[in-house]
């Protein structure tokens, strides 16, 4: 549950009787309707990228029109996987990694 203390309805009157503040039985027919509807959108939101989603958005579109896969070697690849012929040089692959990463 949370409390919100800019919540009007959380100031009700005081009761008397008890001399302390009349608690709230449950929510109100009206604010469960309110939580139940979605809020619609304003038709002047706007919505601005940063400059690094930008330039993502136009490296996503370049890798896209490019046409740099070799598919016969794709192909080849593949073929290798299937019939088992494809070894994986783990120390290769950390070397190329440290490499990368300037630490070899």
């Amino acid at each position: 549950m949370v409390i919100d203390p800019s919540n009007p309805s959380l100031n009700r009157s005081a009761n008397t009787a008890s001399g302390g503040v009349k608690a709230k039985s449950g929510p109100s027919v009206e604010s469960e309707a309110a939580a139940r509807t979605p809020a619609k959108p304003s038709t002047g939101d706007n919505v601005s990228l940063s400059s690094q989603a930008q330039t993502l958005g136009r490296l996503e579109q370049a890798v896209k029109q490019s046409g740099d896969v070799d598919e016969a070697k794709v192909a080849a690849v593949r073929q290798a996987i299937a019939e088992g012929r494809y070894s994986i040089d783990s120390d290769k692959i950390a070397e190329r990694m440290l490499a990368q990463d300037g630490l070899l």
